[in-house]
């Protein structure tokens, strides 16, 4: 699969990958980063990459405790980012299930609209996203923007 941010291209093998703005615990497959703000302004994005069944379920296994711990997921064969907008591509085709739904086909975009739902929530500012992303398998990360040389 090939997800596109903002400022990225991540290349890799996956099972799944979850776009979330809120899940609660039970929502497994969002729960990479744990902790999910509704009001952060980010997609929590989140890729699992095991490699069979058995792999699976103990990834699954893994994010539900560590959103029950309220704490991120540390397999490596679990990765998660946060963006504002990503592009979803996958080879073949596979399907989009939105809320239980299936809703198309990939390749999808999704895009947070910041404050497109009113919630009346204390007032908070934009916290720094949050990835993690070594240990999956055939990785290729490619910045779109040059990052400035530390002097």
């Amino acid at each position: 699969m090939k997800l596109e941010t903002m400022d990225k291209v991540i290349t890799t093998t996956a099972i799944a990958v979850t776009v979330a703005n809120a899940a609660p615990a039970t929502s497994i497959f969002a729960q990479g980063p744990a902790q999910l703000k509704a009001d952060d302004g980010w997609l929590d994005i989140t890729i699992v990459a095991a490699n069979n069944w058995t792999g699976a379920i103990a990834a699954s296994q893994h994010l539900l405790q560590t959103a029950i711990q309220h704490r991120p997921t540390e397999r490596d064969d679990i990765g998660y980012l946060q963006a504002q907008w990503v592009k979803i591509t996958t080879n073949p085709p596979q399907k989009v299930v939105l809320d239980g739904e299936m809703v198309g086909m990939t390749p999808i975009e999704v895009c947070g609209v910041p404050q497109g739902l009113k919630i009346y929530v204390p007032t908070q500012h934009l916290d720094e996203p949050v990835e993690k992303l070594t240990g999956l398998p055939n990785l290729e990360i490619v910045e779109k923007f040059p990052q400035p040389e530390q002097s």
